[in-house]
């Protein structure tokens, strides 16, 4: 009888330490299934946001080819209203949808973190019963049961044990992989939702700014072609004037560059500043042998949506910030429209400098450290641009400096590099 009662309370043991391998799911009074199918729709709903975004891009890239009268100049300003407008909303539900991302990550946190806890006690049962049993020969277990079949359940019952000890401590080591994974995860999801909630902030900004630059055009035109056609011409003298002042500078700064400082030409070594489409390449591109007296681009242009997240493409400091549209002469903006307007130039570690132009809302300070893919900025078309995208140019950074413009301040110029070579867009 005392030896059915022991081989009972055996074989409830080994029935206990298979359970504790493979556990139960808890339940919860909102289920994962349900927390993927809210995830969906959220993901449903920003494509669908992101299908009426690019339809705006589209009445926006239409314009540039039509002629450029007051009228269009409105349209313009109009479409990139509703294009904000709808980026304002995919950030409301992106943050949502982060939120149930999060919730979902900690629903398995706790699941992993639970079977941890089960795995890490019977694998302590099972080395207890493992090293009871080294401490008896195999003659002793043959002699201390009744019969030879007791003696040899015994001994394979305890070979039993020693393979799902191996198995336990693989699972163990499996499931702690996945808790660091999931950590690693949450950590990510958590900068994202940081990330989105500052810029649903900011394209608020832009939006109120989008606005005011259409109330501002209105007035100063007084909604008359005429009016808006002078001032048209008044820009494109601008516009001439300082791209000459810039070509002029650059074209020195270029035979400067010290190649033997900088890092070797190789994908990687900057990150890509905007998802978005080139647009414009660099050095003699077909658009500045036909547009600029220079025939030359110093730079990449990359087309993207208004109020698209910009990030430093390396870690460094902002040397330079400036709102070159604001800038007075004699009480009068005329730089307005006629170079890089909102820009903003970051010195990296290694030796290499970038600049950021036309956007629309610049998150950091000049002295700020940024670290590589850091939010510095958004997409926009302040100073002279057709339509919303990012100029992004690489300098030797030792030939970096600013040179004042007759009419738009301080003006970042450097020896330009081609940031094709340092970047896969």
């Amino acid at each position: 009888m005392i030896r059915n009662w022991k081989i009972a309370q055996f074989l409830s043991f080994v029935v206990v330490a298979t359970m504790a391998l493979y556990p139960v799911a808890p339940s919860y009074a909102v289920s994962e299934d349900d927390l993927e199918e809210e995830i969906q729709e959220k993901s449903l709903e920003l494509k669908n946001l992101d299908a009426q975004i690019q339809q705006t891009q589209t009445r926006i890239d239409g314009l540039q080819g039509q002629a450029r009268t007051l009228n269009n100049a409105i349209s313009n300003i109009n479409n990139q209203i509703d294009q904000v407008n709808y980026g304002i909303r995919s950030s409301e539900v992106n943050i949502e949808k982060l939120a149930l991302e999060l919730q979902s990550l900690g629903y398995k946190l706790e699941d992993v973190d639970a079977e941890i806890e089960i795995k890490q006690a019977a694998l302590s049962e099972i080395l207890r019963k493992v090293q009871q049993s080294d401490s008896e020969g195999f003659l002793e277990v043959l002699l201390k049961h009744e019969t030879l079949a007791d003696s040899v359940f015994e001994i394979q019952s305890l070979s039993d044990l020693q393979d799902n000890l191996n198995v336990s401590v693989a699972q163990l080591a499996s499931l702690q992989v996945a808790l660091a994974e999931n950590i690693d995860q949450t950590g990510v999801k958590k900068g994202d939702l940081e990330d989105e909630n500052v810029t649903l902030k900011s394209r608020k900004v832009i939006l109120a700014d989008q606005q005011g630059e259409k109330d501002s055009l209105l007035k100063e035109t007084k909604n008359q072609e005429v009016v808006y056609q002078q001032k048209l011409d008044e820009l494109e003298k601008i516009k001439a004037e300082v791209a000459e002042e810039i070509n002029r500078i650059e074209e020195e700064l270029r035979g400067q560059v010290n190649q033997s400082a900088l890092p070797s030409a190789r994908k990687g070594v900057l990150e890509v500043p905007v998802q978005g489409v080139l647009t414009q390449g660099y050095g003699r591109t077909s658009y500045a042998l036909y547009a600029y007296k220079s025939k030359w681009h110093n730079g990449i242009d990359i087309g993207a949506p208004n109020g698209t997240p910009i990030v430093a493409a390396e870690d460094g400091v902002v040397a330079f910030v400036a709102n070159q549209d604001t800038v007075l002469t004699n009480g009068i903006a005329y730089c307005r429209g006629g170079a890089y307007g909102k820009v903003l130039v970051v010195k990296h570690d290694n030796n290499l400098a970038t600049l950021y132009a036309h956007t629309s809302l610049i998150l950091v300070s000049q002295g700020d450290r940024v670290k590589r893919g850091e939010l510095i900025a958004y997409v926009g078309q302040s100073g002279w641009a057709t339509g919303p995208h990012t100029h992004f140019s690489v300098f030797d950074a030792s030939t970096f400096t600013l040179k004042q413009s007759r009419v738009c301040g301080p003006m970042p110029v450097g020896g330009d590099l081609n940031p094709l070579n340092y970047m896969d867009v």
